[in-house]
């Protein structure tokens, strides 16, 4: 088991995983995601863990402040991940790569946001985080519309091709690895045009 007693190795963590996962725990585990905010940590942090999330009916369950959440079931498929935590569940710490934050680390960081909270910077930083979310929400804006513009002439020869056919379409990514068949899957019989 790892733990993190100080905030410069803290940082350094965070750029040691192409992916970090928090696994929030109360008052410290939000103080650790606003800490993770004010320095610009945030998007090094591909997801939240919890313990369980019921169906994902709401967009509350769904996000834990911005990071989307995944419930701990999943945690294998990210097992050469950092779990961040302030505490975790004893059967994970064996089998999941985690790394605890000691009380010395999370007083550091109570410092460091009380610092920036009374200095008057806190606007400051608001304003520009904004406008850099603006700025990532145009960029992916216009890629969002090439790749419609590209999708539709590349696709355009197939319109109405297989209309009133039953078809199969398959679209495999890197989460495939992850994909366990329930049940012997039905027989199909193709035919050819």
């Amino acid at each position: 088991m790892n733990y993190i007693a100080n905030l410069n190795d803290f940082r350094a963590l965070t750029y040691n995983y192409d992916e970090l996962l928090l696994l929030p725990e109360g008052n410290e585990g939000l103080m650790t995601f606003e800490f993770l905010k004010y320095a610009n940590l945030e998007e090094r942090f591909c997801c939240a863990i919890q313990e369980r999330v019921d169906s994902f009916k709401n967009v509350a369950q769904r996000f834990y402040n911005s990071l989307p959440v995944i419930p701990l079931e999943y945690l294998p498929h990210f097992h050469y991940s950092g779990i961040v935590t302030v505490a975790a569940p004893v059967q994970l710490h064996e089998s999941i790569n985690i790394v605890f934050l000691h009380r010395q680390a999370l007083a550091q960081m109570q410092d460091s946001l009380n610092q920036f909270v009374n200095s008057g910077q806190k606007l400051n930083w608001f304003m520009e985080h904004v406008a850099k979310k603006i700025d990532d929400m145009q960029k992916i804006i216009c890629e969002q519309n090439e790749i419609w513009s590209v999708n539709t002439k590349t696709f355009a020869e197939y319109r109405n091709r297989f209309r009133g056919k039953k078809i199969v379409i398959v679209a495999t990514g890197p989460t495939l690895k992850y994909y366990k068949i329930s049940s012997p899957p039905p027989t199909t019989q193709f035919t050819s045009d």
